[in-house]
């Protein structure tokens, strides 16, 4: 019988870097997430949807645990100022038997005034914290995400814009966040 994941659920206001800290919580947790929606509306609010198990595979079922996640989440949330730390959790021999490249390709949706960023690699644990953390440091401010798992592989788009909400638009841009998520993700190969 295959276990039910759990989903959760964040509505707050949209701020920086807001998927590197929550991705980051969720690392910190040991939940592997195998589903995400990131929705940010005109609002200035955001709805994440996270669909998450223990790392060891098992849904998420004990109170005093959902407990711990939710005060870990409201506790990284309120601290937005802080880093978010750099996932640390190992990867397996299983997992790293299915590495892969990282691919990342840029196009343009002009309807929305976004870049869409698609990214395929392999899974692992920690990996959107990680791009996350590639985020944060080109200054890509995501508005919405469709995340995909796929067996061992990561089939994920990102709709992102630059600080002042501009779409990237630009090669520079472009290599740079390519160039920053390929050392993130490829860099776990090593942990």
């Amino acid at each position: 019988m295959p276990y039910r994941p759990t989903e959760i659920f964040i509505y707050t206001r949209d701020q920086d870097n807001l998927f590197a800290l929550i991705t980051s919580a969720l690392d910190q947790l040991g939940l592997t997430i195998f589903d995400a929606r990131i929705i940010t509306g005109h609002s200035g609010y955001t709805l994440d949807s996270f669909t998450v198990l223990e790392d060891t595979g098992l849904p998420i079922q004990d109170r005093s645990r959902i407990k711990e996640i939710v005060n870990t989440l409201l506790h990284y949330l309120q601290r937005s100022d802080s880093p978010p730390p750099i996932p640390a959790r190992h990867i397996s021999r299983i997992q790293k038997a299915f590495q892969m490249p990282t691919e990342v390709a840029f196009s343009e949706n002009t309807a929305t005034g976004r870049t869409v960023v698609d990214l395929v690699s392999w899974d692992r644990p920690g990996l959107l914290c990680r791009v996350g953390q590639a985020f944060m440091s080109c200054g890509v401010q995501l508005h919405n995400a469709k995340i995909a798992t796929i067996g061992a592989r990561v089939e994920d788009v990102f709709f992102v814009t630059d600080r002042e909400n501009r779409p990237l638009n630009d090669p520079v841009k472009y290599a740079a966040l390519r160039e920053a998520l390929i050392a993130q993700l490829d860099s776990a190969k090593e942990d």
